[in-house]
């Protein structure tokens, strides 16, 4: 990754964070980051589908990312699903990417496969 494309990206990572800050509930398992081809994918999972908190999010969070980008408007995605699955993954494998939110689970902390 180029230096203007790192800087890019963790712009990007500081400008979710600061817009998901106070949303976050015990819902919330993992919201993570990557940027493909001057893309932002933000993915949320939740641990239960809550049309309240998915329309808070879009409404809110992305209001305040949006108004965060000292650069003008950007180009993302925003991906929410919902998962009670033991083995998710906040990050796809063979993406470059960054996790800025997961929440402390079991099977995140017992899974070597995950930390490889």
């Amino acid at each position: 990754m180029k230096k203007k494309e790192l800087s890019f990206f963790r712009t990007q990572a500081l400008n979710l964070v600061q817009a998901m800050y106070g949303y976050i509930t015990p819902n919330y398992r993992c919201i993570s980051l990557t940027v493909e081809k001057s893309i932002i994918y933000i993915h949320i999972i939740l641990e239960e589908k809550n049309d309240d908190e998915i329309t808070e999010i879009i409404e809110e969070c992305m209001t305040e990312f949006e108004a965060l980008q000292i650069l003008g408007e950007v180009n993302y995605k925003l991906n929410i699903i919902s998962s009670h699955s033991k083995n998710i993954r906040c990050l796809e494998e063979g993406l470059y990417g960054i996790t800025i939110y997961q929440r402390k689970e079991e099977s995140f902390l017992n899974n070597e496969e995950y930390f490889e």
